[in-house]
């Protein structure tokens, strides 16, 4: 087995809390784990074997090859700025940060100390402590040769797939429309549930069932697989009293249109509507489409 380098996280919040485990399994210990005042990082290292900790002032240990910065993406350039401040030259190290949306940039201080500097950002939902990042996560790597090459093969050792990515604010972007914008949507399905007289703990139920079953159909058959409702078979009807429903809830409304004038493109495309279906439908979407911009 491929000797693992040892590794510094800092952070430990969620992100950190969800990573640590996942690196200690993989052969990626002992972990040394930094958090501004080393109070949260010792409360993450408690009672686990193969973890220190301490405050992110303190020089890193000698043998510390790879840094892998776990914070939330606007106090990214403060922690970089401390490593840098605080610790030997980092010629022979390589440091990472999991921001999906940024750059190199927010690591330019260890850059200029001479560490590889690159990204490694598991497309994954991080909304608990103990949020598990399973095998054949897609993952988002960047960054110099060297960097590249430590973020591809860390990604690989977790059992992740490392994926270049050419154009990041695209690709957060494609992120938050598969996770944030899937929370919004439920919520406004909710709610729309709950006017129409269903209690609030069923009505949660309800579409909660109702996505997991088009996800698991998407799952099974590929996203076109899980295509179905009015838009899809050229119901404009059906999809003209839909919006008339959700005319006291802007966003709703709004969101269902755009959404609706996609799922007309899809079916259009996969042949399951003809050119008629389409021109009924976009009479319908088209005065909402309007009134949102």
């Amino acid at each position: 087995m491929r000797a693992r380098p040892r590794v510094a996280l800092v952070g430990a919040g969620r992100l950190a809390r969800a990573l640590a485990p996942r690196l200690l399994k993989a052969g990626y210990g002992p972990l040394h784990v930094l958090s501004p005042d080393g109070r949260s990082a010792r409360a993450l290292a408690r009672g686990r074997r193969g973890m220190s900790a301490a405050p992110l002032a303190r020089p890193l240990p000698e043998d510390v090859r790879l840094v892998l910065l776990a914070v939330p993406d606007d106090r990214i350039p403060e922690a970089a700025r401390a490593l840098a401040a605080s610790s030997a030259p980092w010629r022979n190290r390589v440091a990472l940060h999991t921001a999906g949306a940024l750059g190199l940039a927010p690591l330019a201080p260890l850059a200029r100390r001479g560490a590889a500097v690159g990204v490694l950002h598991p497309l994954r939902v991080f909304g608990s402590a103990d949020t598990v990042v399973p095998e054949g996560t897609l993952c988002r790597v960047e960054g110099g040769p060297r960097a590249r090459r430590g973020a591809a093969r860390l990604a690989r050792d977790m059992g992740w797939v490392p994926v270049p990515i050419s154009r990041p604010a695209l690709y957060h972007a494609g992120a938050s429309l598969a996770s944030n914008d899937v929370v919004a949507l439920l919520d406004l399905a909710a709610a729309a549930l709950v006017r129409a007289g269903v209690p609030r703990a069923r009505a949660v139920a309800g579409v909660l069932a109702l996505a997991e079953g088009a996800l698991a159909q998407a799952r099974a058959g590929g996203i076109p697989a899980a295509l179905t409702g009015p838009a899809a078979r050229g119901d404009a009807r059906t999809v003209s009293r839909q919006l008339n429903a959700l005319r006291g809830t802007p966003s709703a409304s709004m969101a269902h249109a755009a959404l609706s004038m996609h799922l007309v493109q899809m079916a259009e495309r996969l042949g399951r509507l003809d050119a008629r279906g389409r021109r009924s439908l976009q009479r319908v979407l088209a005065p909402v489409a309007r009134a949102r911009t």
